[in-house]
């Protein structure tokens, strides 16, 4: 950064209005990151839990089918 003797202020209170931005935009796309990520999260759950349904589906229907084979 080229600083010149004549907007020396303007130029520090421009970086320092950058520098204090830029914790603000940081913070706003670590939620957005979280909003996501816990998104993702109650999906992955429901996936879990109709996977577990499933395969408990599918072990009464395979013993049900062998007790009716006997």
């Amino acid at each position: 950064m080229r600083i010149y003797s004549k907007n020396i202020f303007g130029q520090i209170k421009r970086a320092h209005f950058r520098f204090k931005e830029f914790p603000r935009r940081f913070a706003s796309v670590f939620i957005k990151l979280l909003k996501i990520i816990e998104f993702y999260s109650k999906v992955f759950k429901l996936i879990l839990i109709f996977a577990l349904l499933a395969s408990i589906g599918v072990r009464i229907l395979v013993l049900y089918q062998h007790e009716s084979l006997k």
